[in-house]
């Protein structure tokens, strides 16, 4: 069962708040148009595509439980990431994992992604992974001029090491022992709700304008990363010494487990001769987001036996011990997990601009 968990489990690892988001198209309709749905969305759809369009409705319409995926990688397919991490479904066991390796660039490889958090936070627990709190359903509900929306999503970005995907995927060669590097080796990950309300309006017969407001409840931001090997080299040798440990890798995650914000969203809309519409609209406007600063560290360490065993690396998840950061006694690799985790916690302003007919 904790094997059938990994697509979900590494979708939560993968994240970036700012550009994957901005490519999440809401709403199945618009999904198939293509992008179209800034200029043409309806309902609930019009709720984050475009709050003027709302002035052009009437009647009602509702959305439930939405499911979607936006990735971005570089480096690798997710097959080939699958295949490395040692899954053994879609077809990536079948996949040669020396060679996927030998073909990555020499920074590794790197995948952002942003998912109806859901979905991606139940596969996330199922792998035993620390990860955010549940986040809600997504639930909407159209009637006129008026919209409201439930949104949830995940937001994750990983990069991996070429040195630490060969130590994952190949297990530890004692040849190499001095050529694992960690690099830019982390994560993070972000998990919220959003509920938007929206309102759109006509003004005269041709011209439509639009504003939503958005609040935000986080439940959930992680920054983790690796550092480098320790290695001993008096731990070398065939049988290797009792006892002995010739490699070892820390690994530290600082959460912030609540955060609040909020968000403006603006819409323009102008009905043109012959069937055509322009549109514009602007999403967080303005906006802000806090996290709280009581933080929480997840570490573990991995030795070379445990990268030996790749058929249980998820299990491995299962070592990682959580604890309260403490300001006055943190160790210096929570601090050094630390560094950097409310930088860009926010959410980026989005302006998109169509013509459609």
């Amino acid at each position: 069962m904790r094997r059938a968990a990994i697509v979900g489990a590494l979708i939560a690892l993968l994240a970036s708040p700012n550009g994957v988001i901005a490519q999440m198209s809401p709403g199945a309709r618009s999904v198939a148009m293509g992008g179209g749905g800034m200029v043409f969305a309806t309902g609930v759809d019009a709720v984050e595509w475009n709050p003027a369009n709302l002035g052009w409705a009437g009647g009602w319409n509702f959305s439930i439980v939405e499911v979607g995926v936006s990735a971005l990688g570089s480096g690798a397919t997710f097959d080939e990431i699958l295949a490395i991490f040692g899954a053994d479904i879609l077809g990536a066991s079948d996949l040669n994992v020396a060679q996927i390796i030998n073909d990555l660039p020499s920074d590794g490889f790197r995948l952002s992604a942003v998912s109806e958090g859901f979905l991606t936070a139940k596969g996330a627990e199922a792998a035993d992974l620390p990860t955010p709190t549940t986040p809600l359903p997504t639930v909407g509900i159209a009637i006129g001029p008026i919209g409201i929306r439930v949104r949830s999503r995940f937001l994750s970005e990983m990069t991996l090491s070429k040195e630490l995907a060969d130590l994952i995927g190949n297990g530890f060669v004692q040849e190499n022992i001095q050529s694992y590097a960690v690099g830019n080796t982390g994560w993070r990950t972000t998990s919220f709700s959003e509920v938007t309300v929206s309102y759109g309006t006509t003004l005269g017969d041709l011209l439509s304008v639009g504003v939503g407001g958005r609040y935000v409840m986080g439940h959930g931001m992680i920054s983790g990363r690796f550092f480098e090997p320790e290695i001993d080299l008096s731990c070398i040798g065939d049988p290797l010494p009792p006892n002995c440990t010739p490699l070892s890798v820390q690994t530290v995650a600082v959460e912030a487990t609540t955060g609040t914000g909020y968000g403006l969203d603006i819409g323009f809309s102008l009905a043109l001769p012959a069937g055509f519409r322009a549109a514009v609209s602007g999403t967080n406007v303005v906006q802000r987001m806090t996290w709280d600063e009581g933080l929480v560290s997840h570490s573990a360490t991995f030795t070379d036996q445990d990268f030996d065993d790749a058929e249980d690396f998820i299990d491995l998840l299962d070592r990682f011990e959580t604890e309260p950061v403490t300001p006055n006694a943190v160790s210096l690799a929570v601090y050094e997990a630390s560094r950097g985790l409310f930088e860009e916690s926010y959410f980026p302003q989005v302006f998109r601009a169509g013509l459609g007919w």
